[in-house]
């Protein structure tokens, strides 16, 4: 795409969010952006859902818990339908 829109090094780009569920390689996508400073991505709802399962998942070994199927079984209230929301809505390219 950034060589479709001959984005230069003296352009701006805005990104207007919901990068985490588009495409064939979101993570990609991601890393891009991090790595070229004329890139400003906005979060859409998608990237912060997203955001914020990674942030809570750090807290856990998940393992288990999806080996077995058991995101009903989170120890934080409300943690399990955060990851099924994501799962369901986001979780996965459109």
């Amino acid at each position: 795409m950034l060589q479709k829109i001959r984005l230069g090094e003296t352009d701006t780009l805005y990104f207007l969010g919901d990068a985490v569920d588009r495409g064939d390689d979101p993570v990609r996508v991601l890393e891009t952006m991090m790595e070229r400073e004329n890139i400003i991505p906005i979060m859409g709802n998608h990237d912060l859902v997203a955001a914020s399962v990674l942030e809570k998942l750090e807290e856990y070994d998940l393992t288990e818990k999806f080996a077995t199927g058991a995101a009903n079984h989170f120890p934080e209230p409300g943690l399990g339908a955060v990851i099924r929301f994501w799962r369901d809505d986001g979780g996965k390219a459109t």
